[in-house]
């Protein structure tokens, strides 16, 4: 019986060490400071309402508040900026990138911005299917000479937020990037709009986020908890100690708070509510 005690109570613990040593993914903000010096902007919590474009529609959710305080990052940091391009980056695919594109551009356009969102992600774009734009015309089109600026851009559903698509797949996307009439996008899209949110392709696969982040302000890298690898930090750091990427910034996504997470949770437990009855009574 003595045996079986000790090893009731050894067992588990050895088993959660050892997961914990050989776990190669970032569990806590406090864990991502650890192995870079690079700026950490916080964290955007889990969503579970399992929707795209959700800021404008849950106002009063956790979530939206931590779009909310990226936002104060991103004037904060910016505020010296006339126009203001965020590149929003990811090292591999499944870390969130286009999903914190569509509601940091959104979060922007409610605080009475006049804001762009641009899906520089030519390969695999997501935006067009979630704003429901065909793509038979968009940024590859411009690119290649065969579009109109105006032609290219589509209104949504959220006030002071308009979208440019991927456009058709082109066979060439890192050679449009470089042709000349990418920075001519760019120096036409900062005459128009205060912010400029680009969506691009995972960078370790394909150059086009590195090129399209050359005209950012901000690269805003986006690491997934529990998902993104600490080697990926890495990565991100040799690219900038090469002087390929500029201005990087941190943001761990899909943070999931437990009561054993390291991190910090944005605000105390139902302070925030989801409940579509509250916002009722508000309104």
């Amino acid at each position: 019986m003595l045996i079986g005690l000790v090893l009731g109570v050894s067992l588990p613990f050895l088993f959660f060490k050892t997961s914990y040593f050989f776990n190669n993914t970032i569990s806590s903000i406090y864990e991502l400071e650890k192995v870079t010096k690079l700026p950490v902007l916080g964290f955007i919590t889990h969503n579970k309402h399992k929707k795209e474009v959700l800021v404008a529609k849950r106002p009063l959710a956790e979530i939206t508040e931590s779009f909310r305080s990226l936002r104060t990052d991103m004037e904060n940091l910016l505020a010296d900026h006339t126009q203001k391009i965020i590149s929003v980056q990811s090292v591999i695919s499944g870390e969130g990138k286009s999903f914190v594109s569509v509601n940091l551009a959104a979060i922007l356009a409610m605080n009475h911005r006049n804001v762009i969102l641009v899906e520089t992600d030519m390969r695999k774009p997501k935006l067009s299917k979630i704003f429901g734009v065909c793509g038979s015309s968009g940024m590859s089109s411009y690119l290649e000479d065969m579009e109109n600026f105006k032609d290219i851009i589509y209104p949504t559903q959220i006030d002071n937020l308009s979208f440019i698509p991927a456009g058709p797949l082109p066979i060439n996307p890192a050679e449009l990037m470089t042709n000349g009439r990418f920075s001519k996008f760019i120096e036409t899209l900062k005459s128009r709009y205060n912010y400029i949110v680009l969506d691009n392709a995972p960078v370790s696969a394909v150059t086009d986020g590195l090129l399209s982040g050359k005209y950012a302000d901000i690269n805003l890298f986006v690491l997934r908890h529990r998902y993104s690898r600490k080697d990926q930090v890495e990565f991100i750091d040799k690219l900038v100690e090469k002087g390929t990427v500029n201005n990087a910034k941190l943001l761990l996504n899909d943070f999931k708070y437990t009561k054993f997470s390291f991190g910090r949770k944005p605000y105390g437990k139902g302070y925030y509510s989801d409940d579509i009855h509250m916002l009722k009574r508000v309104m």
